[in-house]
């Protein structure tokens, strides 16, 4: 989530806490947050808990688990998110699957993209372009790249939705001057090295053993509100029966709001958490869609419960800010949780 996003998103969780608190919501809060979706937001919240509520904002805090934590009768963490039909659940970090041992002995994506030299083609590609602004960075520096990536999708037009698109739409247009053509050009190639690169990569995962201990403990901690590699780090080194029982005792929901309509839908975790205790779960690798997929595998169901994709989430694919997206699978948006 960018800066800009946090902004407003921190803003209307504040505006939320205030809500149910009854307290009164500051000018500056009303001009950057989204009232409506934290009057939902709010209301709902007040509706599922007792009259003795006082809800506490918790934003980023590194010590809790969700946005607010609920104190009533007791103590719940609620994760608010602000979403469009689906969002993503985490951004865990583009290294998680190694740094956590997932999949053993293998490369980390970071180190893999260096290993075959892939920074090296996609500053290739971008030095195809001869008519660059005279004050861009020298190409040691990695904003040499990002600053030519944007030029180019400036030179297309590209400034909304995806760029890849747009670079075909350029290419299929008589109209699109030379410069566009080289420009969108270059954009396919970079995204095209960018999804080979990719599939290279998930082979090399593929043929090394997984651990099946961590992948469980993984998925358990992420569906508990464990989204960053920070949180994760803070339970890993626990076994998978006492993760079980200390995620059980937590209580911790997920308030999603919808941007548009401002519906507002509630998640319960525990639930699930329940129903996989006894599941195989395991990694599947998607080389058609460049994902990983998370199974769980039992005498009831085979199912995924977790889609891994890697991405980039600024410029376009192979530029800047390598991540993995992780969003639910089938299994649990098919599931009342």
């Amino acid at each position: 989530m960018g800066k800009h996003e946090r902004g407003w998103v921190e803003a209307t969780e504040r505006i939320t806490a205030k809500l149910v608190n009854g307290n009164n919501v500051t000018e500056d809060l009303e001009e950057e947050g989204r009232r409506e979706l934290a009057e939902s937001l709010a209301q709902r919240i007040s509706q599922d808990f007792s009259e003795s509520l006082e809800l506490e904002h918790a934003g980023n805090s590194y010590d809790s688990l969700g946005d607010f934590i609920a104190k009533d009768d007791g103590k719940t963490y609620i994760e608010a998110k602000f979403v469009r039909k689906t969002g993503t659940l985490a951004n865990p970090g583009q290294d998680v699957l190694t740094e956590f041992d997932l999949v053993e002995n293998a490369e980390s994506w970071s180190g893999f993209r260096e290993k075959i030299g892939f920074p090296e083609k996609v500053e290739k590609e971008l030095k195809k372009y001869p008519d660059y602004p005279e004050d861009m960075p020298e190409w040691k520096y990695k904003t040499a790249r990002y600053k030519r990536a944007k030029h180019l999708k400036d030179v297309i037009n590209a400034s909304r939705g995806p760029t890849a698109k747009k670079a075909r739409e350029v290419l299929e247009d008589e109209s699109s001057s030379d410069n566009q053509k080289l420009a969108a050009e270059i954009i396919q190639e970079i995204v095209q090295k960018d999804r080979e690169e990719k599939l290279k990569y998930l082979e090399h995962l593929a043929s090394k053993e997984q651990n099946s201990e961590n992948v469980k403990k993984f998925v358990f901690l992420l569906l508990c509100g464990y989204h960053t590699q920070g949180k994760i780090e803070q339970q890993f080194s626990r076994d998978v029966e006492d993760i079980t029982q200390f995620l059980q005792d937590k209580s911790y929901e997920i308030y999603s709001v919808d941007k548009n309509s401002a519906d507002v839908s509630v998640k319960t975790p525990s639930e699930v958490l329940e129903d996989l205790i006894s599941a195989d779960i395991g990694l599947e690798f998607d080389k058609e869609n460049t994902k990983v997929e998370i199974t769980a595998n039992s005498a009831e169901r085979s199912d995924t419960v977790l889609e891994m994709a890697y991405n980039w989430k600024n410029k376009f694919q192979g530029i800047q800010n390598p991540s993995i997206n992780v969003f639910e699978g089938r299994y649990l948006k098919n599931k009342d949780w």
